[in-house]
């Protein structure tokens, strides 16, 4: 049998809501859950900016990158590729 140990501020706050009304008491648990709906609407709210966010930034990234290599770097990388096998075959 499991013991369920309930300090004083607990019973304080158990005898607070037993002496409230019933209506008074489903009051304040929508008041809560409400609180609860709040913080998951800021959440997803939040994760929609972050996503646009990455979204936004990973194109700016991809362009970057895009604008790197079509500047030449490929043909930098063949004219190195070409003059280390000329050197290869100097020795």
């Amino acid at each position: 049998m499991r013991t369920i140990v309930i300090n004083n501020d607990k019973k304080a706050e158990i005898k607070k809501y037993l002496g409230m009304t019933l209506t008074s008491l489903e009051d304040e648990v929508q008041k809560e859950e409400q609180k609860i709906e709040e913080a998951l609407k800021s959440f997803e709210e939040e994760v929609e900016k972050l996503q646009s966010k990455y979204e936004s930034l990973n194109a700016e990234k991809e362009q970057q990158i895009a604008a790197v290599k079509n500047g030449g770097l490929g043909l930098m990388k063949s004219v190195i590729k070409n003059m280390s096998l000329e050197k290869k075959d100097e020795l």
